[in-house]
């Protein structure tokens, strides 16, 4: 950021940054739609499967899972839920009888 000194000079300025917040632009109807969604068919905890939970947070935001930085935002939006006990981890049987880690809504996350 540039400022203007007293004398006349005009000298740079470094400003503080914030990390984003994943949820800024989301509402509490936002979240509980989407975790409602998640609630109807538990979804793959990897992001490498095509059946990632990340992908009904998307399809919600209307937002594309080509772009790295909504796909990072999709990521920490789920590493909070987890970490909140909104959503869990859970293994269950793939389409090859398979435990694979899925992602289960708790039900926390209506007050």
């Amino acid at each position: 950021m540039s400022v203007d000194m007293a004398n006349g000079d005009n000298i740079g300025q470094l400003d503080p940054w914030q990390w984003p917040d994943a949820f800024s632009d989301m509402t509490v109807d936002d979240t509980n739609a989407m975790l409602d969604a998640l609630a109807i068919t538990p979804r793959r905890a990897s992001d490498q499967s095509p059946d990632w939970a990340g992908h009904v947070v998307a399809d919600h935001l209307g937002l594309s899972m080509d772009d790295k930085h909504a796909r990072s935002r999709f990521k920490t939006m789920l590493k909070t839920w987890l970490a909140n006990g909104v959503i869990r981890t859970v293994h269950l049987d793939d389409g090859k009888r398979n435990k694979r880690p899925h992602i289960e809504v708790t039900g926390k996350h209506r007050a």
